[in-house]
């Protein structure tokens, strides 16, 4: 008897480690499954869709072999991907606007001194009815600017929404024309007063040197102050036209000779 029980003890042991087994089989392949599900989410935010609007989206989804267009996280992607001949063409465009509106010099990087450092943005403009747009920009990181030395002030006005509602049912009372206008670089435009030092991007027409950084002339979008500077410049260029700031907003221009003229800045 003493041995049948130690047998049927010896069983049930066994299936108890079998059933063990199997928990923590099932547990490992539940985490499995986690993992690669925050891996699949984390890949799909590092590569999101171009925006869409909602129906183009679905549809998009739906057919197979539909184009959906990835924008890259950096330059090597971008010079890697199916679409790098567009993106190499944005690249090009955005450094002939850095060229043209003289907003570098090349100079040895200085010891001692803190060199902003930048990045690649890449982004697809989507309109309807056209062909996508690529468009490259190179920023700098403003995190890595120190206050006090690289930057002081950052405050610009913008038009509220309350602001732009109020304005667009003033001109549709008064029956007068709207117009929507976009300011190519816009940050490019402004003053810098700063010394700003900034790394070169890769893509860049000359070889790499690390020991060459951008002083800056201009400021470049990233930049803590360049709304702020950007704002300056358009309200001087629009003084100049005889236009002058609402006191109601500081967003908003007018000029009322020879006949009334509105610009609200958004």
């Amino acid at each position: 008897m003493d041995l049948e029980r130690q047998q049927q003890q010896q069983q049930q042991q066994q299936q108890q480690q079998q059933q063990q087994q199997q928990q923590q089989q099932q547990q490992q392949q539940q985490q499995q499954q986690q993992q690669q599900q925050q891996q699949q989410q984390q890949r799909r935010q590092q590569q999101p869709m171009a925006i869409l609007p909602p129906l183009l989206r679905h549809l998009f989804l739906v057919f197979e072999g539909a184009p959906i267009i990835f924008e890259p996280g950096d330059y090597d992607e971008a010079m890697t991907c199916p679409d790098s001949p567009h993106w190499g063409k944005a690249v090009l465009k955005e450094n002939e606007a850095f060229v043209r509106n003289g907003t570098f010099v090349d100079v040895p990087r200085p010891p001692n001194t803190n060199v902003v450092k930048g990045k690649w943005v890449f982004r697809v403009k989507l309109l309807p009815g056209d062909d996508p747009i690529y468009k490259a920009r190179y920023c700098a990181k403003g995190f890595t600017q120190r206050y006090g030395h690289d930057f002081f002030e950052t405050y610009s006005p913008t038009a509220t929404p309350p602001v732009v509602r109020v304005f667009l049912d003033f001109v549709g009372r008064r029956g007068m024309i709207l117009h929507s206008m976009d300011v190519t670089t816009a940050f490019l435009q402004g003053e810098l007063h700063e010394r700003i030092f900034m790394e070169r991007p890769k893509g860049w027409h000359l070889p790499f040197d690390p020991n060459t950084v951008w002083e800056l002339r201009r400021p470049v979008y990233g930049l803590k102050q360049a709304p702020r500077e950007w704002h300056a410049k358009l309200s001087s260029t629009l003084r100049d036209l005889g236009f002058r700031p609402s006191a109601a907003a500081t967003s908003l221009f007018l000029r009322t000779s020879p006949s009334p003229f509105y610009i609200l800045v958004y």
